[in-house]
């Protein structure tokens, strides 16, 4: 199927919302039409349009090109300084390219391209998209529908590492509670771009990557699934939430918590923490510690807010930085600077050259 897109000279998309609109409406209307119809919310032409060597939509009276609608668009914006296109539209069309080679950045790319998209059936999703990665999608289509998206991801091999702090029900599988169990749509959720996202690669082993995180001293932690924590020599208040419960389908800390792990650590979505006061990150139990490295399985996606160490001047501050006071939680810091990480698939490995001095 995708040799039958990529040696069509065009492809058109006829679609009857857009048949009904008029050709000579302004470019901005006829770019929300198209973003806005059915052919848009279907995940199997998207192809059509990534495949494709021009890409062409049915107005009332005419075929109009998407390449020269989106030119027209860019040179407005460059004239006008400012577009009543969203970003995240022009980006969406962007990501209609042709995918001839499977890179980093073209899955950001294909990923951005999923995010209004949806099957009726779930089974086809890695299917659809080892043909726009030119994978093998028969080796895809001969294993049993449980075990497509991890097939799917050792094929794809290498990933954004933000992929592990989206949301919804996690694989079962091991070396795979890292990932979610479907790629589309993920809602609320958004990559960084290419350029400042941490890398990550698929092994026989799991998800290797590079990246920052907390290690709790103490397993002292209150039952539920909000609670303050303190890092050392630090004087902001932390609060974390845990999201697997809310959004993965996953269990309460109540019954499923870090007060049941011996010990408990984050790992953030970000190396660049010290300049951020909201972030993502997912908690991990540390199983096994080596000279080199530990060993953790994942357990959660969690939400982390930072305080500021000023003085409390509202009330509201007042009552969260006594709460926060009274938390028997406290953390360390291993910077990207002083400590490399490494998720391998349930596991969290820590690689330093003097590892030893600084986790204690």
């Amino acid at each position: 199927m995708r040799r039958t897109y990529e040696d069509a000279t065009q492809a058109l998309v006829l679609d009857s919302e857009l048949e009904g609109t008029s050709c000579d409406a302004e470019p901005e209307d006829l770019m929300m039409h198209i973003t806005c119809c059915d052919w848009m919310c279907r995940l199997w032409t998207l192809q059509e349009g990534a495949l494709a060597q021009r890409l062409l939509f049915q107005f009332d009276s005419k075929a109009i090109e998407l390449k020269s609608l989106e030119s027209t668009l860019w040179e407005s914006f460059v004239l006008n300084f400012a577009s009543p296109i969203p970003g995240d539209v022009m980006s969406c069309f962007a990501s209609f390219q042709k995918f001839s080679k499977l890179n980093g950045e073209q899955l950001f790319d294909l990923i951005r391209a999923l995010q209004w998209r949806k099957t009726s059936w779930q089974q086809d999703e890695t299917i659809c998209l080892s043909i726009l990665l030119d994978l093998d999608a028969e080796r895809i289509e001969k294993v049993e529908p449980l075990e497509r998206m991890p097939t799917f991801l050792r094929m794809v091999r290498t990933f954004p590492l933000e992929i592990m702090f989206a949301p919804g029900p996690r694989l079962p599988q091991e070396h795979f509670s890292w990932a979610p169990q479907s790629l589309i749509p993920l809602k609320s959720f958004s990559l960084p771009s290419c350029s400042t996202s941490t890398g990550a690669v698929q092994t026989t082993q799991g998800l290797v990557t590079t990246t920052t995180g907390l290690r709790f001293d103490t397993v002292r932690v209150p039952l539920q699934d909000f609670c303050w924590f303190n890092v050392e020599n630090d004087e902001c208040d932390y609060r974390i939430r845990n999201l697997g419960e809310k959004e993965d389908g996953g269990a309460s800390w109540q019954d499923d918590g870090p007060h049941l792990i011996d010990s408990p650590a984050i790992v953030v979505d970000t190396q660049n923490w010290q300049d951020r006061d909201v972030f993502s990150g997912a908690l991990v139990a540390i199983t096994a510690e080596h000279e080199k490295f530990i060993h953790a399985n994942f357990h959660s996606r969690v939400f982390i807010c930072r305080e500021t160490g000023d003085v409390p001047s509202t009330v509201m501050q007042k009552m969260r930085h006594a709460e926060a006071l009274q938390t028997d939680m406290t953390a360390i810091w291993s910077t990207a600077e002083r400590i490399v990480k490494k998720v391998v698939g349930d596991f969290l490995k820590v690689q330093s050259a003097s590892s030893r001095e600084i986790i204690s």
